[in-house]
């Protein structure tokens, strides 16, 4: 809701095909109605080229999502979807790859392709993720996320050190890092270092 008691957003989501077999294996389609209501011109891709004015937009999507079982070593995903996009419309797949070597470790690579076509202009985008969770002891544990896009031609990363001292008392250490294209050559743009340490008492 905005400030004026406007609705701004609602998904009304339908499912009329879930399957799940024996082997754990899933399938399913949905049919999704979006609305949005935009108070403000939206400025895209952020270099002013392509610019969604101000109005309301309803949009219908359908989405087929197929997934191998969970308890795999080896899981993959895959998503289609074609749906209302703005003032146009959108194709996008992903894929998705988990590989779990080992208990307490986590990989997974990640791939989305979208195709937009809008009254303002077209766009492609792709993106290409990675994120990584390593369970070292049930008190210590690192987390990574790398990701990619050929929009802003950005390389993004994200690492997260958690140690437990007890249930509900940690600490973490946070370090990301941000690279931009200049010329072929990627240089780095930002990078923070955060400490956080939680603490619970029990009464």
């Amino acid at each position: 809701m905005s400030l004026q008691w406007k609705k701004l957003t609602q998904n009304i989501r339908l499912t009329p095909l879930s399957i799940r077999f024996e082997s754990g294996d899933e399938i399913s389609y949905q049919i999704i109605r979006n609305f949005e209501r935009l108070e403000y011109d939206f400025n895209m891709l952020g270099d002013n080229s392509i610019v969604i004015p101000v109005g309301n937009y309803t949009n219908w999507s359908h989405q087929i999502e197929l997934e191998t079982a969970n308890y795999r070593k080896i899981v993959y995903g895959i998503e289609l979807k074609t749906e209302g996009f703005w003032s146009g419309n959108r194709t996008e797949y992903e894929n998705e790859l988990i590989f779990r070597p080992f208990p307490g470790i986590n990989l997974n690579l990640g791939y989305i392709h979208s195709r937009v076509n809008l009254r303002e202009g077209n766009f492609k985008t792709n993106l290409v993720r990675f994120l990584g969770d390593f369970d070292f002891t049930p008190f210590i544990s690192f987390s990574s996320n790398i990701q990619y896009d050929d929009i802003s031609e950005n390389i993004g990363m994200n690492n997260r050190f958690k140690y437990t001292i007890t249930p509900g008392s940690d600490i973490y250490f946070v370090y990301n890092h941000n690279w931009f294209d200049d010329n072929g050559k990627y240089k780095t743009s930002s990078m923070m270092g955060a400490t956080k340490i939680t603490y619970t008492q029990r009464f």
